[in-house]
């Protein structure tokens, strides 16, 4: 199940980051005036300030959390060869809606509609990753020692947590190249 849902999520990345190439993009700020509802409009000198208190995003990303705090699920993706060092997708479940960053700045948004996602003790946010971030490291950060195993394809490191609620993949130097934050769908109630 939850290779089906890692599979759709980077399918979803994929289409995203080239649709935006293709259009060219907008705005954040626009995109948050659609999403965003008009009472919230109204006090954005107060969001603003919110946002200079967030540490570790960049300012796009901080006036998005400072408006829909943490997002539910993430990819971070990790280049030191591309056009991008750093490429990230965030998921809010309640306002249905992904954004992704290239390097920390606003590449595009979609309409995403998710099942009911469950809450885990897993306390973690994408400023928490960063590149250089080692196997040992990423285990501190979580509090607890995840499941090592070698990908049999790309025989690559794979640190796993919660049964793979969390995934990090890191290349051969034990640099962390991708990170996964996933959440369990909660059981229909019919």
């Amino acid at each position: 199940m939850y290779k089906n849902k890692l599979s759709a999520f980077i399918f979803i990345l994929i289409i995203v980051f080239l649709i935006s190439i293709a259009t060219g993009g907008c705005s954040i700020f626009e995109k948050l005036k659609e999403i965003v509802p008009s009472e919230t409009e109204e006090n954005i000198e107060e969001l603003e300030d919110k946002i200079d208190e967030v540490i570790g995003l960049s300012e796009d990303q901080a006036r998005v959390t400072s408006i829909f705090g943490n997002p539910d699920e993430f990819v971070i993706v990790f280049s030191q060869n591309g056009e991008y060092s750093r490429a990230e997708t965030w998921l809010f479940e309640e306002m249905e809606v992904s954004f992704t960053f290239l390097d920390g700045e606003y590449d595009t948004s979609d309409k995403v509609i998710t099942a009911k996602l469950e809450n885990d003790n897993f306390d973690i946010k994408p400023e928490d990753f960063a590149i250089t971030m080692s196997p040992d490291e990423i285990n501190n950060l979580i509090g607890e020692i995840g499941i090592e195993e070698m990908d049999p394809e790309t025989n690559l490191k794979v640190l796993t947590f919660g049964e793979g609620v969390i995934t990090c993949t890191f290349d051969p130097d034990d640099s962390l190249m991708i990170v996964f934050r996933m959440r369990r769908v909660l059981p229909d109630e019919g």
